[in-house]
């Protein structure tokens, strides 16, 4: 080299031909600033993994609720059903109503069918419910 390129490579910081050396206490803060952020990162996954997992549990549980739900206010809506029918039966008193209504919602069969008969059916089904009654034994 000549002396001017070699005055020029001086007053820039070095020669030409010379490399830069890496300082080995910043490459070693490097890595450990790596393994902190995947360690940090493994450690969000996993908890976004759990939370996941929390949400689609919550969501099971929101719709097994809701069917729990459903199922009873049609078991209700049938229970009304079965006081309305009794109502349209002549010759009963309230308590009969009441007390042959009870008998038949009791059991989920029972009120289907109940329900699922013809008029002149049900009259007939209401007085062997009582007659089993007054007479102690079950249907």
């Amino acid at each position: 080299m000549d002396s001017k390129k070699e005055g020029e490579a001086m007053y820039a910081g070095g020669d030409a031909n010379m490399h830069e050396v890496p300082n080995n206490s910043m490459a070693l803060g490097q890595e450990s600033q790596d393994d902190n952020k995947n360690a940090t990162t493994e450690e969000t996954q996993t908890i976004i993994e759990k939370l996941v997992q929390k949400v689609i549990s919550l969501e099971n549980m929101i719709e097994s609720t809701k069917n729990i739900l459903k199922y009873e206010r049609e078991k209700i809506d049938r229970m009304m059903q079965v006081y309305a029918e009794m109502m349209k039966i002549e010759g009963l008193t309230d308590h009969q109503r009441l007390h042959v209504g009870s008998l038949i919602n009791k059991d989920i069969i029972t009120m289907s069918y109940f329900l699922s008969v013809d008029d002149e059916f049900k009259v007939a089904y209401v007085q062997q419910v009582l007659a089993a009654y007054i007479s102690g034994s079950s249907l």
